[in-house]
């Protein structure tokens, strides 16, 4: 399944600069909009109902403020607008479909740049949403939340991070609430769990272990030489980084081969030091 998501700064102005003209290209099964601002008697050119998608708009009572969207290839098993929080719904902010056990949210949280109270109003969404997702993280189904958060969550995600440290977007308050979920894991332990859960032993502190076999060791390094896993990887990486790494049968079989590689490697290195592979690091 491909999935988009992007902020398209005004629908009617992405229709402008030729973005239903894009959107045939990218063959995606679900699309998600934030900031449509556009209310339906605005929207009545047919471009705004692209062919072979279902197409749910939630605005902002507003006008030319806010909205989101969701187009959809597939007929919704179900439609959810908003979340019961007048003053939240109120801008068109949330808007989920339901598509067999996957649930795609296309959210717009609020921002607080324009003042003490919008960003007094953002804390407080911000903390009527954290049980709901943690309920989501329960609840049997899988989710995928997208959309413009208004959070910068790390350094490396503003060219500009030092000058940004009091400004919204940017706020403490508001880069821990992207950990919280975490606690006080490192965030490669709290992938490992999400991932493989209690099947995975927690890592061990331990000294040095010296080589039991060279010949063995010897093999894991020309392996490593040989391979391109490293590569490969690190380009997966990059893609999640940058938004662009596609949700397709192909990218997860790539992934998966990667992880029996890597489950391989770690096999032979604990042999070379004398370790069984079901061992702790």
């Amino acid at each position: 399944m491909r999935i988009i998501t992007l902020n398209v700064n005004g629908i009617r102005a992405a229709a402008r600069k030729k973005f239903f003209d894009w959107l045939p290209n990218q063959k995606a099964d679900v699309v998600c909009l934030q900031e449509t601002r556009a209310q339906p008697e605005q929207r009545q050119a047919p471009e705004f109902s692209p062919p072979g998608f279902k197409t749910c708009y939630v605005d902002a009572e507003r006008k030319g403020y806010s909205g989101v969207a969701i187009y959809s290839r597939s007929e919704p098993d179900r439609v959810s607008v908003g979340l019961g929080w007048k003053d939240f719904d109120r801008e068109g902010r949330w808007v989920q479909v339901d598509i067999g056990r996957l649930s795609v949210v296309s959210l717009y949280m609020p921002s607080g740049t324009s003042g003490d109270e919008r960003q007094a109003f953002k804390f407080r969404m911000m903390k009527r949403m954290k049980p709901l997702l943690k309920r989501f993280m329960n609840d049997g189904r899988e989710y995928l939340l997208c959309g413009d958060i208004n959070i910068a969550h790390r350094e490396i995600d503003l060219k500009n991070w030092r000058g940004n440290r009091k400004n919204s977007g940017f706020l403490p308050e508001e880069r821990a609430w992207l950990d919280a979920e975490r606690g006080n894991m490192p965030l490669s332990v709290h992938i490992r769990e999400r991932l493989f859960g209690d099947q995975v032993s927690p890592r061990k502190k331990s000294g040095n272990s010296p080589v039991k076999d060279t010949e063995a060791l010897g093999r894991v390094l020309g392996a490593l030489g040989q391979s391109r896993l490293s590569s490969n990887l690190n380009q997966l990486a990059k893609a999640v980084n940058t938004g662009s790494l596609p949700v397709t049968p192909e990218t997860e079989a790539d992934i998966k081969e990667a992880c029996r590689e890597v489950s391989a490697l770690r096999a032979e290195l604990l042999r070379a030091l004398g370790k069984s592979p079901g061992d702790g690091p």
